[in-house]
């Protein structure tokens, strides 16, 4: 018999919430419309970094939004068995990925904060691979070594993840991850945001 070891919990929800869905979106065209949406990606540059002049933290001061986002975060970590007292918005931010874009290995660990939740929105997809997808990667060199077919994808030490727009999904922060070239004339829109909790 096999036991796979050490694994990742990654959560999925595909959101039906038609004022979380509306809000966000109102909210990334007034970032747009104010100029706040500012991506600086140049050539060579394997990352798509888009920053926010006034905030680090896009959501906020938005009450519906921030409920839900910690919410659904609260049903991740009650998934996982995990008892929380509370759970806080650390930071949030709108990533556009235009074509022939992608985003290098990072992890959002923050030493400072030992229980962190990592997620992203789907505000713009098109359920495509070639749009890009958000690959976890293995932290152990040895997964890239044994069994030596990594076509078998559950073995594979990189597993991607297609971007559906309205899905969301939550993570460890500590699992490094990439989200690979966007190789369609359709632009992929994500709110990320990381998650504190306290037991």
């Amino acid at each position: 018999m096999i036991y796979n070891l050490f694994s990742t919990p990654i959560y999925e929800q595909s959101i039906t919430d038609n004022k979380f869905i509306r809000l966000i979106n109102d909210r990334l065209i007034w970032c747009e419309s104010n100029n706040l949406f500012k991506n600086n990606w140049m050539p060579g540059n394997d990352t798509t970094p888009t920053t926010y002049k006034h905030d680090n933290n896009i959501i906020k001061n938005d009450h519906y939004l921030k409920s839900f986002v910690i919410m659904s975060c609260g049903i991740y970590l009650s998934e996982l068995g995990l008892k929380y007292k509370n759970i806080e918005l650390v930071d949030s931010w709108f990533n556009k990925q235009c074509k022939g874009q992608n985003v290098g290995h990072h992890r959002h660990r923050n030493p400072k904060v030992p229980r962190i939740v990592s997620g992203v929105f789907y505000v713009k997809a098109i359920n495509d691979s070639k749009q890009g997808e958000l690959t976890f990667i293995s932290h152990n060199p040895y997964d890239e070594e044994f069994p030596c077919n990594i076509n078998n994808t559950q073995y594979n030490p990189e597993i991607g993840v297609k971007a559906v727009q309205n899905n969301m999904l939550f993570f460890p922060s500590n699992v490094t991850h990439k989200v690979t070239t966007n190789y369609t004339d359709e632009d992929r829109i994500v709110l990320s945001f990381n998650l504190e909790y306290n037991e």
